[in-house]
């Protein structure tokens, strides 16, 4: 193509991709080919790669004749003497779409697990927090980027943290799930009894991606449960005292 904007020449692949013929490829613009809201990005590519000299991984879209829209990566080199752009293009649709699905998946899952009455974390392979859920973030006080990487322990209660570190480690290591309990802080300073359920995630080669977590607090459960055995060691004890008189 020319600096106007001129296709000069196009392989058989490009017109079948797009669907239009040579000579309707030829005798018209690119910018009636491009996608209206990726003008103004691919003219500025342009301008651009004439001052540099070439373009690495840029991305478009193209109308194919149909009216179906299609992703390419390009990559060019502009020779100044000749005043054109050797070109080839990628067609990255199927990727695109597989990107699409998974963020909009993505932001679904966040949806929820920010709806949720439960603490929800995320970590990746690297032993690395990357993700919390809101009622986490409300809970603890803290802001995401204080809670991501190894920042969730200092919320965790220095009593607890040596057996959450090593228990957290043998099942990481072995890739199991886990449920443990630990006290972590509360945004007003108070601990919390939490049991934290950890379950390993894994790609569809059955790569080891990291853990999803949840977490409930049982603070008013254990207090309740320890409430219940004083009071059955104070009925022992009267029980006993009666044997002793009788």
């Amino acid at each position: 193509a020319d600096s106007s904007g001129n296709f000069k020449r196009v392989n058989p692949a490009f017109i079948a991709t797009l669907g239009y013929t040579e000579e309707e490829l030829l005798s018209q613009p690119y910018e009636v080919f491009v996608y209206p809201e990726d003008l103004e990005s691919t003219a500025r590519e342009i301008l651009e790669q004439e001052s540099r000299g070439f373009s690495v991984h840029f991305e478009n879209r193209f109308v194919c004749k149909d009216g179906s829209i299609r992703w390419l990566s390009w990559q060019s080199v502009y020779i100044r003497e000749e005043d054109l752009n050797y070109a080839t293009a990628r067609d990255i649709t199927e990727e695109k779409n597989v990107q699409n699905a998974l963020k909009e998946s993505e932001e679904r899952f966040r949806l929820m697990a920010d709806a949720a009455p439960v603490l929800i974390w995320i970590s990746n392979k690297n032993n690395e927090c990357t993700w919390f859920n809101q009622v986490w973030l409300s809970f603890t006080g803290r802001s995401m980027s204080d809670e991501i990487g190894t920042g969730r322990l200092a919320g965790i209660h220095p009593d607890d943290l040596d057996d959450y570190l090593e228990h957290y480690r043998i099942n990481f290591e072995l890739r199991r799930p886990f449920r443990m309990e630990y006290r972590l802080r509360r945004f007003d300073g108070a601990y919390r009894c939490i049991v934290d359920t950890g379950i390993p995630r894994f790609d569809n080669e059955g790569e080891f991606k990291g853990y999803i977590g949840s977490c409930i607090d049982i603070t008013e459960r254990k207090e309740s449960e320890e409430a219940t055995r004083e009071s059955e060691r104070r009925l022992q004890g009267v029980a006993n005292n009666i044997d002793e008189v009788i």
